[in-house]
């Protein structure tokens, strides 16, 4: 694999595991999103190039170690700029005390960090920095309609 620079608004091309392939782009330097999208094809002409490809609905956004980027996991394959809008598409992140379970706090993408109900983090996903591997996962079980162990394990307890 080759080493890439991890720069904002490059398109990532993902391999699936299972032949398949998924699509991602860098909206900042700790957030990607993974689009709405699972393919026979990586040839990103079949959805109109790279700015189809960004066109697509986001299926979820995501921080990931840098080497999955640099080292080339996902491998980079174009670049569009992102517009200041769709950052503010960047949903908020959550943590939980285990021991505390009422203890919640949410993790805004612009630096805020405020203490929040159950409620309020109800539908968030838990904040964490993922390996490429367990993004791929992720994607698969998505698209196959099986639970992911990782979500699974992370998920809000209510009570």
């Amino acid at each position: 694999m080759k080493r890439q620079k991890k720069v904002d608004g490059s398109v990532l091309l993902l391999k699936l595991t299972n032949g398949k392939f998924a699509f991602g782009r860098i909206m900042r330097q700790d957030a990607i999103c993974i689009y709405d999208c699972y393919s026979d094809t990586d040839d990103p002409n079949y959805y109109g190039g790279i700015q189809g490809i960004c066109a697509l609905k986001k299926l979820f956004h995501v921080s990931v170690y840098d080497d999955v980027i640099t080292k080339g996991v996902f491998e980079i394959i174009g670049f569009q700029e992102v517009k200041p809008e769709e950052l503010l598409d960047i949903p908020p992140l959550y943590t939980q005390d285990l021991l505390n379970p009422d203890d919640c706090t949410i993790y805004y993408r612009d630096g805020r960090i405020l203490p929040a109900s159950k409620e309020e983090c109800r539908g968030l996903d838990y904040f964490a920095v993922w390996e490429g591997y367990s993004v791929i996962e992720r994607i698969e079980d998505h698209f196959e309609g099986r639970v992911n162990p990782y979500l699974e394990s992370k998920k809000l307890r209510l009570q």
